[in-house]
C-alpha cells in the first residue's frame, strides 16, 4: 500500500529562495512527498510554538546548508522557554545541543538551530544536504562561529550529502529521500495513507464504521445533532450510568419533543453482572461488591429526572407529544455496549459500539462510530443493522419475560433478588444519587440572582383565619429574610403553601393557609406581586396524582417546580421550616431535585415531634415512600383525610387508612 511522507524543509529565509521552489515542485510532482517549508507557514504570533506544531505532523526532516546561519531567536526566547515547560522532549533536546554547542541562553540561537533541536526532540529522520562552499568554509573554520557551531552539531546526528549546484540538489535529496522511506531508520508508523487508497478505509465504508477510537469517546456535538433528528434512541449498556449522567440534559430535551427511550440494561444479581463484579474486584480491587448492582438505581432515578426535565423544563409547547421512556432488564445477553439514534431509514441512522471487555469501561476500550449507508439497505452485516438487530431482540425476550416497565412518575424501581452478594442496602445509593442529581441541577442555576423562599405552612389557623404563633413565627423570620435580600437588591419571591384545611374538630378554615400567610405578609410590607399561594397550590405537576398542598411533601414538589421555572432565574431557594422538619424537607427537596437553604424557627410548643420524625417518618421516606404523590401512597392518603375537606367522607380509601 502506498505511503505518503510529510517532508519539513529547513534553510536560512534569505538563501536558497530559487532552490527551494525548485525542490517543493519537484517533491510534488513525485506524488509521494508533501514538501512543508516557510513558503506554506501562515504568520502566528508563536513562531517556535508554529515550527514545533508543522515539525511534529512531518515524517522526516530536511537541511539545506549553506554560509549564512540565519537569524537569532532573541524576543521570542520567552515563549520558546515556554515550549520547553510543556513538552519535555524538547526541553531534554534543548539542554543537550546548548551543553554540546556551548550556548548560554536560547535567545542566541538562530530559528535553524531551533527547528534542527524539534527535529532530535521529535526523533525525526534528518537529511544535511551541504553546499560545498560552505562545507569548505566549515573544515577551514574560517567562517562565523555561530555557522560553525551549527555545522559541527548538525552534521554530527544527520545523514548528510554534499551539493554544488540545483541540479545536483535536486538528484542527491531523491536519492536520499527513496534511500531513507526504504531503510529501517524510519519508523513504520510514520508517513501516511490517502483514505481513499486504504482496503482499510473501503471495508470500513462497507462496514458502516465512520471513526474508530481508543478511549471510548463519543463525539458530544455528533450525538446532539443525529439524536435531535431521531425518532427512536435505543441504548444497551451494561448500568449507563456514565452515560446518563454526562446527557441527562440532551435526552430529556430529545423527550420533550417526542423522542422515545429503549433503555437496556443488566439485571442487578444477575449471573453475568454479578461474575463482572468478581472480576473487577480481582483485577482492580473492587471492595463494595454491591456496587455494579447498585448503579441500576441511580440509573432508574436518571431517567425519571430526565423525564421530568422533558415535561417541566423542555416541555415542546407546540403541541407535539411528549415523547416516552421504557426500560428493559437483561440477564445474560449482554454483548457490547450499543447505543443507536434510529431514524426513519436505516441508511440515514447513527450509531456508537463499543467494544466491551470487562473489567474494563466503555472508556477503556475501542469503540466505533456507526453510520447508515447505502450498504445498508441490502446488507444485514453493516453493523448498523447487526447492533439494532441484536437490541431488537433482546428486546422482545425481556418482553416475554415481562422485564420491561415505562418510566412515569408513579413507577418504583424494581428490587431484585441479593442473596449473591449479601447486601440489600439499596436506599443508600438511592439517596447518593439523588443528591448528585440535585447538586447538578443547583448548579446550573448558580448563573442566577433571584431567590424563592418557601414557608412551610402549619395548620389549623386560629379562628380559622389567621396564622397561629408557630406559623406567624416562620412568616416573620421569612419577612427578614426578603427585606435584607430587598435592601441588597436581590430579587426575592415567597410562596407559601397550603390549601384549605380542616381544624381539629374535623371543621374547613374559613381560608387557605395560603391565604392567611400571603395576607400577613402583604400587610407587614411585602408587595402582592412579590408572594404566592394559591395560584401554585393548584397548578398541575406531571408527578401530582392529587391536587393542592396538604403535606411537607407536597410543599417540596410544588415549591421545588416553582423553582425550576426558567422565567423566574431562581438561584437559591430558602425554606423556613419547623426545626424538627428539617430532614423530612430535606429528603423531599433532594427528591424532586433541589438542594434548598433550610433556615429552621423554634417556638416553646413545636407541632412537629422530634421522635416521630426521627424513628417514623424519615425512615418511611427514606426506605419505603420516597414522594408521597402516588395513587396508592399511605400517608398521601392518611394526610389528605385528615385535612383535605373534599375528601373526608367521600373516598372509601380513608377508612382505610389507621
Amino acid at each position: 500500500m502506498k505511503k505518503y511522507y510529510r517532508v519539513f524543509i529547513s534553510s536560512v529565509s534569505e538563501g536558497f529562495k530559487s532552490e527551494r521552489r525548485r525542490i517543493i515542485d519537484s517533491l510534488m510532482s513525485e506524488d509521494r512527498y508533501f514538501p512543508v517549508a516557510m513558503e506554506h507557514m501562515t504568520a502566528a504570533s508563536d513562531t517556535c510554538l508554529n515550527l514545533f506544531t508543522h515539525m511534529r505532523n512531518s515524517d522526516i526532516y530536511l537541511l539545506l546548508f549553506g554560509t549564512n546561519y540565519g537569524s537569532f531567536v532573541g524576543n521570542g526566547s520567552e515563549s520558546l522557554k515556554k515550549l520547553c515547560n510543556d513538552e519535555p522532549l524538547v526541553k531534554k533536546a534543548m539542554d543537550i545541543y546548548m551543553q554540546n554547542a556551548n550556548v548560554n541562553s536560547m535567545e542566541y540561537l538562530t530559528y535553524t538551530e531551533i527547528e534542527f533541536i524539534f527535529a532530535m526532540a521529535l526523533n525525526l529522520p534528518s537529511l544535511m544536504f551541504i553546499e560545498k562552499e560552505a562545507q569548505r568554509i566549515c573544515k577551514e573554520k574560517s567562517g562565523n562561529p555561530i555557522l560553525l557551531r551549527f555545522y559541527s552539531q548538525a552534521r554530527q546526528h544527520s545523514q548528510y550529502a554534499v551539493w554544488d549546484n540545483a541540479d545536483e540538489l535536486e538528484s542527491v535529496i531523491h536519492t536520499s529521500l527513496n534511500n531513507e522511506i526504504n531503510s529501517d531508520r524510519i519508523s513504520s508508523t510514520s508517513g501516511w495513507i490517502r483514505e481513499t487508497d486504504s482496503s482499510i478505509f473501503r471495508s470500513a465504508k462497507v462496514a458502516g464504521i465512520s471513526d474508530i477510537t481508543l478511549d471510548g469517546r463519543m463525539s458530544a456535538e455528533e450525538f446532539e445533532k443525529h439524536l435531535l433528528q431521531s425518532k427512536t434512541l435505543k441504548i444497551f449498556y451494561t448500568t449507563g450510568a456514565r452515560l446518563l449522567q454526562n446527557y441527562e440534559e440532551l435526552l430529556a430535551k430529545f423527550v420533550s419533543k417526542g423522542g422515545e427511550i429503549k433503555f437496556i440494561c443488566c439485571k442487578p444479581h444477575s449471573a453475568f453482572l454479578t461474575e463482572v463484579q468478581l472480576i473487577e474486584e480481582t483485577v482492580g480491587g473492587l471492595v463494595d461488591r454491591s456496587s455494579i448492582h447498585n448503579e441500576f438505581y441511580g440509573c432508574f432515578t436518571a431517567l425519571l429526572h430526565v423525564l421530568n426535565l422533558a415535561k417541566n423544563r423542555f416541555r415542546d409547547y407546540s403541541g407535539s407529544d411528549i415523547g416516552k421512556i421504557e426500560l428493559a432488564f437483561t440477564e445474560t445477553l449482554f454483548r457490547s455496549s450499543i447505543l443507536i439514534c434510529e431514524k426513519q431509514n436505516r441508511q440515514d441512522s447513527w450509531g456508537w459500539l463499543t467494544l466491551t471487555l470487562p473489567p474494563f469501561k466503555s472508556k477503556e476500550t475501542v469503540s466505533f462510530e456507526l453510520i447508515g449507508c447505502e450498504e445498508t439497505k441490502r446488507n444485514e452485516n453493516v453493523l448498523i443493522n447487526r447492533a439494532s438487530n441484536h437490541f431488537d431482540s433482546v428486546w422482545e425476550i425481556s418482553e416475554k419475560k415481562g422485564d420491561v416497565i415505562q418510566i412515569d412518575q408513579n413507577t418504583v424501581a424494581p428490587r431484585f433478588d441479593d442473596s449473591q452478594t449479601g447486601t440489600g442496602d439499596f436506599n443508600k445509593d438511592y439517596w447518593l444519587e439523588k443528591e448528585r442529581t440535585a447538586k447538578a441541577n443547583m448548579k446550573r442555576h448558580k448563573t442566577f440572582q433571584n431567590v424563592l423562599i418557601e414557608v412551610a405552612a402549619q395548620h389549623p389557623l386560629d379562628c380559622g383565619l389567621y396564622p397561629s404563633r408557630e406559623f406567624r413565627k416562620r412568616l416573620d423570620r421569612a419577612f427578614e429574610i426578603y427585606q435584607s435580600n430587598t435592601d441588597n437588591g436581590i430579587g426575592t419571591e415567597i410562596y407559601v403553601p397550603g390549601s384549605v384545611h380542616l381544624d381539629d374538630e374535623g371543621i374547613a378554615d374559613f381560608c387557605s393557609l395560603s391565604s392567611a400567610g400571603c395576607k400577613y405578609l402583604s400587610e407587614k410590607g411585602v408587595p402582592e406581586s412579590r408572594l404566592h399561594g394559591d395560584d401554585l397550590n393548584n397548578r398541575e405537576y406531571e408527578e401530582r396524582y392529587y391536587s393542592g398542598v396538604y403535606n411537607t411533601a407536597d410543599e417540596c414538589l410544588v415549591a421545588s417546580r416553582f423553582f425550576e421555572s426558567p422565567k423566574h432565574e431562581f438561584g437559591k431557594l430558602i425554606c423556613v421550616c419547623s426545626p424538627n422538619q428539617l430532614m423530612r424537607k430535606t429528603l423531599f427537596y433532594l427528591q424532586f431535585g433541589v438542594i434548598a437553604q433550610v433556615v429552621t424557627v423554634p417556638d416553646d410548643k413545636l407541632s412537629h415531634n422530634f421522635l416521630y420524625e426521627l424513628l417514623t417518618a424519615v425512615p418511611y421516606v427514606l426506605n419505603e415512600d420516597h414522594d408521597w404523590q402516588g395513587e396508592n401512597s399511605k400517608e398521601a392518603i392518611r394526610t389528605r383525610s385528615q385535612r383535605d375537606p373534599e375528601w373526608a367522607g367521600n373516598n372509601s380509601s380513608a377508612q382505610e387508612v389507621d
